[in-house]
């Protein structure tokens, strides 16, 4: 787009907005995509290690070769990342209130070699899909599912239904905008806005105890009281969670971008017949 038609386009567009309101009225924010991060700690991946279990995102989903896994788990930094497809917002449009994950997918995996059969492998996996977030609660949760096969059999797979993963020790977001709406200037389309939202738990994660119970034994792990795995499982701070909006243009922004492009156009054709 060239300079003249871009500074049209921007003094066109401002003016157009008491025109895009009184028409349009308010528009509700619009949130869309984003992006989370799931940064295990210490303790949480010394839990992992002391039950032989693994973390690992497939590239595709299982059953659905063309479907991109939108989690990534990094075991370098043991960060899961979480690409976010869309956000539930407040009553009074203030505040992004929950988000989700769909088309996520992370498994737990544990593989147990039989002592007397080195070659006879039993392959547990649990399976964490579709993951969703309530921003207010500061809980995670998925649909988990279970698979186990020994050997060369095919593997015996169990709904578990969706259940709450982890909880943060404290309720409320800390840091970015917190999770309140803010709107942030367009560079390339001075006097537009777009919605943002940001922010990370206030507090620590913890693994819900009933859950810790049903992944551990669908991993064929004990869930003694006593157990020191088990124990590792259910207390320990498993790390932290944060997201990210990507800025979408706000509704009444549409609006007027399109009396913009309207009146461009009425002053091209003008000036095509002077």
């Amino acid at each position: 787009m060239n300079k003249p038609v871009k500074h049209l386009l921007a003094v066109t567009t401002l003016l157009a907005g008491s025109m895009a309101h009184a028409a349009f009225g308010d528009f509700p924010p619009v949130l869309t995509n984003g992006s989370a991060q799931l940064a295990f700690s210490d303790n949480g991946s010394m839990s992992l290690g002391s039950g032989g279990v693994s973390i690992r995102t497939p590239a595709t989903l299982p059953g659905l070769p063309a479907t991109d896994n939108r989690a990534s788990y990094a075991s370098g930094t043991r960060q899961l990342d979480l690409a976010l497809g869309s956000f539930t917002i407040s009553d009074d449009q203030r505040a992004a209130v929950a988000t989700q994950s769909l088309n996520s997918l992370v498994e737990f995996r544990r593989t147990v070699v039989d002592e007397d059969n080195p070659d006879s492998l039993t392959r547990y996996v649990v399976s964490m899909q579709d993951v969703e977030v309530d921003l207010v609660s500061a809980t995670i949760y998925a649909k988990l599912s279970s698979s186990v096969r020994n050997g060369l059999d095919a593997p015996l797979v169990t709904d578990l239904g969706r259940q709450a993963i982890f909880q943060a020790t404290q309720v409320g977001l800390v840091g970015g905008t917190q999770g309140q709406i803010t709107y942030v200037s367009d560079p390339d389309y001075p006097g537009s806005l777009r919605a943002h939202a940001s922010g990370n738990f206030a507090g620590q994660l913890r693994m819900n105890t009933s859950t810790a119970d049903t992944i551990l034994g669908n991993l064929g792990l004990s869930t003694d009281a006593n157990d020191p795995v088990a124990g590792l499982w259910r207390s320990v701070n498993w790390g932290t969670f944060g997201f990210t909006t990507s800025p979408v243009p706000e509704a009444s922004t549409y609006a007027m971008f399109g009396i913009g492009l309207l009146g461009v156009g009425a002053m091209t054709r003008r000036r095509a017949r002077a």
